[in-house]
């Protein structure tokens, strides 16, 4: 089998991001179970379900004050501020995924994470779906490097 096969097939595609070095498909795919990192570096701002737990805490406060006035808030009305969090964790995923050096880790994530999807239909969910695959499904596949 080819790298670039290797790639289309069990990565993301050839993207030139891949190791210059490693010409055996099979060792390339191996390598990535060693290599995937669950949580990405530092420069994704991706937020934590604790995190985004305690800001919906605070906003279903700041509602609750609000509703005792006369005029509320029309960011506390539309939930602009969650629908924010989501798609900032959106943007930062698939930014993530396509800079991957790993990524046939990342296929099988994203495969995961369709498969055990959660709706953000519901309000109250939206800024917990982007924490969910990082804190859920990564952590499986980190952990699975024996697999």
């Amino acid at each position: 089998m080819d790298m670039i096969i290797a790639q289309n097939r069990f990565g993301l595609g050839a993207n030139g991001l891949g190791p210059a070095a490693e010409t055996d498909p099979k060792k390339w795919l191996s390598h990535q179970f060693e290599a995937y990192q669950s949580r990405p570096p530092s420069n994704f701002a991706i937020g934590n379900s604790a995190d985004i737990a305690q800001r919906l805490e605070a906003r279903q406060k700041a509602k609750a004050q609000e509703k005792k006035q006369a005029d509320p808030s029309p960011r506390l009305q539309n939930y602009d501020d969650l629908r924010e969090i989501y798609f900032d964790n959106v943007n930062a995923r698939a930014d993530f995924a396509i800079k991957s050096p790993t990524p046939f880790m990342e296929r099988l994530v994203h495969f995961w994470a369709n498969h055990f999807a959660i709706s953000v239909d519901k309000i109250q969910v939206r800024a917990l779906a982007g924490t969910y695959e990082f804190e859920a499904i990564t952590i499986f596949w980190a952990n699975s490097a024996t697999y």
